[in-house]
């Protein structure tokens, strides 16, 4: 991640609390120049060290659930119980927002939003996840940041490659992805590249620029997942994110609705959120959905990358410079 320009730590040191050992993350990195938003930290630096080393406690590495929502920090009100100490992935604007931006990203002729949507809940449901979508409590359906800004991040990604592509190819190299193989007229070969991604983010690009692309906003795409399907929940209060946390393999989430709980501002009581994205289990997903739908594991595989990269930049989009990701 360092050719981004990003400020990294790669941790050695094993941390203990009580009988039981901390994980250690793979990486800590601040993704780069440009970030262009405003959520970040608001407590010391020492305090700030402190958090992010509290996201390597046990309790908060669980199996996942089927049931994917955003990378949002704050409290879900009444989204399906985890249970079985599992959590709840994350991905960014939950699985249907992932979706139809990879798809959008990555299909000959791409269908508009409307119908992006509607079908990228119902192959998810048949693929045998719960589909979730969220607001909040001041712009109800159209309180999701990552669906409100989802037409500037593709703009964002297909302008910065030179950001966005090591960071990306980092995560598929930390996946898996990049590990899949091709064989083709005999030839084994990596099943996806750089190259690949360079396409997809000009597809972006392109996408951004067509108005017709967009024809729905955040509320509507809300209720065209309701109407197949998809439930609604609300996130609670305000964005007070002041980390983020990446899972890299599947069958492990960052429980960020518990470690939103379990963390307060020293000074003025309110939560310390982190963001979190689940990627390893995203590529496990979406690798599902194509199957159960007819699609090829070369298509999941530029989808995924795609989803990867949705992600990243949606993260740039919401975060400021101080705002750490901590990789595990």
């Amino acid at each position: 991640m360092t050719e981004t320009g990003a400020e990294v730590f790669y941790v050695q040191e094993k941390f203990e609390k009580g009988e039981q050992q901390m994980r250690n993350p793979l990486a800590e990195t601040d993704l780069g120049p440009e970030n262009q938003g405003a959520i970040g930290p608001t407590v010391s630096g020492d305090q700030e060290r402190s958090l992010i080393k509290e996201t390597g406690q046990p309790e908060y590495h669980k199996p996942p659930t089927n049931v994917f929502i955003c990378v949002d920090g704050r409290i879900f009100l009444l989204a399906p119980e985890a249970e079985h100490g599992q959590a709840h992935p994350q991905t960014a604007g939950g699985i249907t927002t992932t979706v139809s931006s990879a798809n959008m990203m990555t299909e000959d002729d791409p269908a508009p939003l409307s119908e992006q949507t509607k079908g990228a809940v119902i192959k998810a449901t048949k693929s045998g996840l719960l589909v979730v979508e969220h607001g909040d409590e001041a712009a109800e359906e159209g309180g999701c940041g990552a669906r409100a800004m989802q037409r500037n991040t593709f703009g964002f990604v297909s302008e910065k490659p030179e950001i966005i592509v090591p960071t990306v190819m980092t995560i598929a190299e930390l996946t898996g992805l990049t590990d899949l193989r091709l064989s083709a007229n005999g030839a084994n070969k990596p099943i996806i590249g750089q190259k690949d991604l360079l396409k997809i983010l000009e597809q972006a690009g392109t996408v951004a620029g067509h108005d017709e692309s967009w024809d729905v906003s955040p509320a509507e795409q809300v209720e065209i997942s309701r109407r197949n399907g998809g439930q609604y929940v609300i996130c609670q209060g305000l964005h007070l994110e002041g980390l983020a946390v990446a899972t890299t393999a599947e069958g492990q989430v960052f429980d960020n609705q518990q470690y939103s709980r379990d963390h307060k501002h020293p000074e003025t009581n309110e939560p310390i959120q982190a963001f979190a994205a689940a990627f390893g289990e995203l590529k496990k997903a979406i690798f599902r959905i194509e199957d159960q739908n007819g699609g090829s594991e070369l298509t999941a595989a530029k989808k995924t990358l795609g989803a990867f990269a949705f992600n990243i930049g949606t993260f740039k989009m919401l975060k400021n410079d101080r705002l750490k990701t901590v990789v595990y």
